[in-house]
């Protein structure tokens, strides 16, 4: 292998780095490469994979043929797998990688998409010398696109294979991590937000009983997401609370703050104090994925009516510190272009009454109905008691939380709770995994997004 020069490589690894492990130092060692920050070094060793010279063999130009078809309106290429891909002539311009089009260090487009040519064709193309770029002429433009960047960005003809199911495993066991151990080092974390993503929760034990320190687990990953409830909010009963959490009564399973247009990811919920005497205050957990996947399979008429109305979530309350007037409709199901379910929300405490049309309530109610007992009688409710150091952590755009009503004989029942957002979660999630060496897809987190392959 003939390797890199030192320089390039540092620009390569500055660019591809998040913005939370950019290197300050970089130490070069045989042939991987320990990064090293101001304020310590990253627990794990990051291996870099061998990067080829760019004077590759002479046959690497028979691995990729290209094909204009339809008199420049689509480019075939054949990259000798199944069978060629096709792209339009209007997608490849709008995707063009050229320094006119797109500025190389951000990855950004420079170019005003109004100037260009909409109809715009493939005049000729090459491949280049080494075999990773296509040079494109269109009528309007000469550009350039990766050719990895093609292969992972194909398109489909039509939709095949199957689809996406929130209908994982049957385990019923919740994952557990010691707090000291997830903290460790980077693989560790990894292993940790790679529990959540796959299967929706994870427990932490041996958390310090330390006030605000749900905060400092929680920024092991990302920044605290502030809500109307503060950074750390405390769950414990008090007279005239402002949140049914805050009381001993019943708390059925729900989404949290489904009235924000982004509510929380993740949720961390620290156990503090949970005295013996305390009678009841079980915690309820439960995919509401899952239970919508069943319930279509189950009652696709209710399903559908599910997926067509919506919900108006709200948090309106005058009397408290702070005073809240939040509002926000969705559907209780939101599908994507491929009908998967990509989001659930689900949320009974903090509804609004139903305001679609007149001959839409009654159906609307049964189909809600129906739901309502899916999700209550679901076989897979996790039930549990939180002991003092135990942090639950899930993902609050999956899995649903609630709590058994208790009665408290003078002890004290205390949590506290906090929240990071889902699209650094996702992002955390990818980050840490691949930097430790599993490169594995990631699983859909329920936020909305139609990606889920």
């Amino acid at each position: 292998m003939r390797s890199l020069h030192f320089a390039s490589l540092k620009r390569v690894l500055k660019c591809r780095l998040p913005y939370s492990l950019k290197a300050q130092n970089l130490v070069r060692q045989s042939s991987s490469f320990f990064l090293c920050q101001d304020k310590g070094t990253l627990h794990s060793k990051i291996s870099y994979c061998s990067i080829n010279s760019r004077n590759l063999s002479s046959n690497a130009l028979s691995d990729v043929t290209t094909d204009i078809r339809d008199g420049g309106k689509s480019l075939a290429i054949d990259f000798k797998q199944k069978e060629p891909m096709i792209f339009p002539s209007v997608w490849l311009r709008f995707n063009c990688h050229c320094p006119l089009c797109k500025q190389q260090h951000s990855g950004q487009r420079l170019v005003d998409v109004a100037d260009i040519t909409i109809d715009t064709l493939v005049k000729s193309t090459e491949i280049s010398e080494n075999g990773d770029v296509l040079h494109i002429e269109w009528t309007d433009h000469k550009g350039e696109i990766p050719i990895k960047f093609l292969k992972e960005n194909k398109l489909s003809v039509s939709e095949t294979g199957d689809k996406f199911s929130w209908i994982l495993d049957d385990d019923l066991t919740i994952k557990k991590m010691t707090y000291s151990d997830m903290i460790s080092n980077d693989t560790n974390k990894a292993r940790f937000l790679r529990e959540i993503n796959e299967r929706g929760l994870c427990l932490l034990t041996g958390v310090p009983t330390e006030e605000d320190m749900v905060a400092r687990v929680a920024e092991n990953f990302a920044p605290v997401q502030r809500t109307i409830y503060g950074l750390t909010f405390p769950v414990r009963d008090v007279p005239n609370p402002i949140n049914i959490a805050y009381s001993t009564a019943y708390l059925p399973l729900h989404n949290d703050l489904h009235h924000y247009e982004s509510g929380p990811g993740l949720f961390f919920l620290h156990c503090q104090e949970f005295e013996e005497c305390v009678e009841g205050g079980e915690s309820i957990l439960l995919d509401v994925n899952r239970v919508a996947e069943e319930f279509r399979i189950q009652h696709p008429e209710d399903f559908n009516i599910l997926t067509q109305n919506a919900v108006t979530i709200q948090k309106v309350h005058y009397e408290r510190d702070w005073p809240v007037d939040m509002t926000y409709k969705r559907p209780h199901i939101k599908l994507n272009d491929k009908d998967e379910i990509v989001a659930v929300c689900w949320a009974p405490p903090f509804e609004a009454p139903f305001s679609g049309k007149l001959e839409d309530v009654e159906p609307y109610y049964k189909a809600y109905h129906k739901f309502a007992k899916a999700v209550k009688y679901s076989p897979n409710i996790f039930k549990f008691k939180l002991r003092p150091g135990d942090c639950i952590v899930f993902n609050n755009r999956r899995i649903l939380h609630g709590r058994e009503e208790f009665v408290s004989n003078g002890g004290s029942r205390y949590l506290q709770g906090c929240y990071i957002n889902i699209d650094e979660f996702k992002s955390q999630v990818k980050v840490l995994c691949k930097l430790s060496g599993d490169h594995r897809p990631v699983k859909p987190v329920g936020n909305g997004c139609w990606i889920t392959s």
